[in-house]
């Protein structure tokens, strides 16, 4: 497998992504021939050990992108300063779309799911406020309910410092921007994807989030594509 850019469409929703605040990871590779067949089994043990490996690579890419980043910023490799190291191998499990997304995103509605409270609330910016405390408390708990991760929806669209908006901070435009980004990663879903969620104890990349709002990764397999995407975060206050 090799890194290879997003397509604009994808550069120009996540570069609106960056600049809103949000802080989730996103790493395209092309696959191999090889690679793409055992994820065309469409089953997870034949694509595990390329799905771990890209994994792995996928944590070289952000380690090098920190360091680009320090780079710019004036900061010598001497210096103090976080970069991203790898202290062990990762663990995964495979999971459906839906695990992945989490509970409190709706792939029927392309909508968060508001419980009565919220579809109640007065105006827009209240219900804004209300599911960005909703989803903050979810992940407290570190689980919903039914005992699963609060997912992919509520770390792209609750930061720790929540998602800067110009004028109202309208809730449904991050709503739109987050589903926009999904169609177009994983191409309206017309091709089998594979997900497998992935440990978070074999980088220090995931020390901060660890601390409090939370940490994830994963590896998206799209078989007729030939493509797979990794997908991080772990971010703290």
């Amino acid at each position: 497998m090799r890194e290879a850019p997003f397509g604009s469409n994808v550069a120009s929703l996540l570069q609106e992504a960056r600049e809103v605040g949000v802080v989730v990871d996103f790493v395209r590779f092309e696959l191999t021939s090889e690679e793409a067949d055992a994820l065309q089994a469409h089953t997870s043990e034949p694509a595990y050990p390329h799905c771990r490996a890209a994994a792995l690579e996928g944590m070289q890419v952000l380690a090098r992108r920190n360091r680009e980043r320090l780079a710019r910023l004036g900061v010598t490799p001497r210096e103090p300063a976080f970069r991203i190291q790898i202290r062990g191998e990762p663990h995964g499990r495979h999971v459906d779309y839906d695990t992945m997304l989490g509970p409190s995103w709706c792939t029927r509605t392309r909508r968060s799911r508001l419980d009565g409270r919220l579809r109640g609330a007065a105006s827009v910016a209240e219900e804004t406020a209300a599911m960005e405390g909703y989803l903050r408390w979810h992940h407290a708990r570190g689980r919903d309910e039914d005992g699963l991760d609060p997912g992919l929806a509520r770390a792209f669209l609750s930061p720790p410092y929540g998602l800067r908006a110009s004028g109202d901070a309208l809730w449904r435009e991050r709503e739109d921007l987050f589903a926009r980004l999904l169609d177009e990663l994983f191409y309206r879903l017309a091709s089998p994807l594979l997900v497998h969620e992935w440990s978070d104890d074999w980088s220090n990349y995931f020390d901060s989030g660890r601390e409090w709002w939370g940490t994830l990764y994963y590896t998206v397999g799209i078989a007729d594509a030939d493509e797979l995407v990794v997908i991080g975060a772990s971010s703290s206050d």
